[in-house]
């Protein structure tokens, strides 16, 4: 499962098309970065942020001073951040049981997630080094020094914000040792308070706007919620889950060891909070990444328990019953094979991609191209904010920002400021049907395997030294029924 991952990230690595739809934002904060510009600012056409904490996009545009900045620069970061994972998955069972098998079990079963989770591990979003700093914390609250533990709970916020409870529940295990968790407590606490207040002075401000002041613009979704344990946890683990009560029954732990109680806050905070940041609208399956790392640590311990008490019998079926549960570890894992070449971009789909280019160069002055602005800038148009971080600015519960950003689109629109607009649908900041009534169908608009895709390009009505898209484009079918 490892060797397949790293045949899919090396195919990936160098596609010019993004692979998930944040990752077209992530590159533009990036090259905003670069470009010497302050990440948080205040949200505008030409630029919004996400609502995330920066620590990956300053390490990309670290990374980009010797890659360059491009979606590579993206996917390294994120595919060097899995590898980290999978060491740090590694040590932490190995550590743990001394078994060096339910270790490796423990990370082919987390590899073995990366088609469940839309192929994760190496696209340019900010989970995979979020998730490392979350391993690596995990593994110092249980074996290392607790400040350390705390400054690396800290790392992991300042990349994305959502860990806070689970590093509260994970500093707090150790209830035998009262100075330990004050130690972890206490240097967290300092680490995070400063960090934050020095990024948010740096900012004027908009950096407690991004990370807290936007949160709970989305609410909770009762069929996300109610698909959580049946159809995100228990369908694709079923012998995990097999596995792990029948070591729970036959080879129970002892339940007041600190030990014990590490990994009962840590499925409380890695599993049930999980589960509550999934139920809410807009979670994608990514969110269910720290849920995933978890079962896969707790799936190795228990093998590593049945492992040992099959070894330690004296009946004549140890050595058959152990060999059955090695292999339905081994059959869970393949239900999830997949061929690296599933995850990348088929030639028509590249060529779809490259042909709505085409059609965006044709097109004469600015195009807004809302839910895909590196292709803009990729055919030599201005680049502009996404659609992902402007509609989280728009449904924030602090609404002054976003009735600014409105106006700003409503004049721009109004004046007819672009050529065109192309969108994935008919959602934009405020309404354009009375500027842009001319529809046409953008270039691959049939396709949608690697989430959205382009599907129509808006025009003003032709006349007063506006483009005629049936002039543009001929043979095109243009919809002008809204110009008459």
């Amino acid at each position: 499962m490892v060797l397949l991952f790293l045949a899919a990230a090396w195919l990936r690595m160098r596609s010019p098309f993004e692979y998930d739809w944040i990752e077209d934002g992530m590159l533009a904060s990036v090259q905003h970065i670069a470009q010497g510009h302050p990440l948080y600012q205040a949200p505008s056409v030409e630029f919004t942020p996400y609502l995330y904490t920066p620590l990956y996009l300053y390490l990309v545009a670290a990374a980009g001073k010797v890659t360059g900045v491009s979606y590579a620069a993206l996917r390294l970061v994120s595919t060097l951040s899995t590898l980290g994972i999978f060491g740090l998955i590694y040590l932490l069972v190995q550590r743990e049981t001394s078994n060096r098998v339910a270790a490796a079990a423990s990370v082919g079963m987390f590899a073995a997630c990366y088609p469940l989770a839309l192929a994760s591990f190496d696209v340019g979003r900010v989970d995979m080094l979020y998730l490392f700093f979350v391993a690596a914390a995990l593994f110092a609250t249980k074996r290392l020094h607790p400040v350390l533990a705390g400054l690396l709970w800290v790392l992991a916020f300042q990349t994305k914000q959502g860990v806070l409870p689970i590093a509260f529940l994970a500093l707090i295990y150790d209830w035998q040792r009262p100075r330990r968790i004050l130690m972890g407590l206490g240097s967290y606490a300092v680490f995070l308070a400063a960090s934050i207040l020095w990024l948010d002075h740096l900012s004027h401000g908009w950096y407690r706007y991004y990370v807290f002041g936007m949160a709970g613009g989305f609410g909770i979704s009762v069929h996300q919620a109610l698909r959580f344990l049946p159809n995100d946890l228990i369908a694709p683990f079923g012998i995990v889950f097999l596995t792990l009560f029948a070591a729970l029954v036959l080879a129970p732990p002892r339940w007041r060891s600190p030990a014990t109680s590490f990994y009962i806050m840590g499925t409380l905070g890695m599993v049930c909070f999980t589960g509550y940041l999934r139920a809410h609208r807009g979670a994608n399956m990514n969110a269910l990444l720290p849920a995933y790392l978890w079962i896969a640590v707790l799936f190795g311990i228990s093998i590593a328990r049945l492992y040992q008490l099959m070894e330690e019998s004296d009946t004549r079926y140890a050595a058959q019953v152990l060999s059955i549960l090695l292999m339905a570890a081994t059959l869970q894992m393949a239900t999830h094979l997949y061929s690296p070449n599933e995850m990348v971009m088929t030639a028509s789909e590249t060529a779809a991609r490259k042909a709505f280019e085409a059609q965006l160069r044709t097109i004469p002055g600015e195009v807004l191209v809302l839910s895909h602005p590196e292709d803009g800038r990729m055919a030599g148009k201005q680049l502009y904010a996404g659609s992902e971080s402007v509609g989280a600015v728009l449904e924030a519960k602090n609404q002054r920002p976003a009735v600014a950003l409105r106006q700003e689109y409503a004049e721009m629109i109004r004046n007819r400021r672009w050529s065109a607009i192309a969108l994935d649908s008919s959602w934009t900041p405020v309404d354009f049907a009375a500027s842009y009534p001319v529809r046409m169908a953008a270039a691959g608009a049939d396709s949608s395997r690697f989430g959205s895709e382009p599907q129509w390009i808006y025009f003003p009505c032709p006349g007063d030294d506006r483009a005629d898209p049936r002039l543009l484009f001929p043979g095109a079918v243009v919809d002008e029924s809204g110009c008459r």
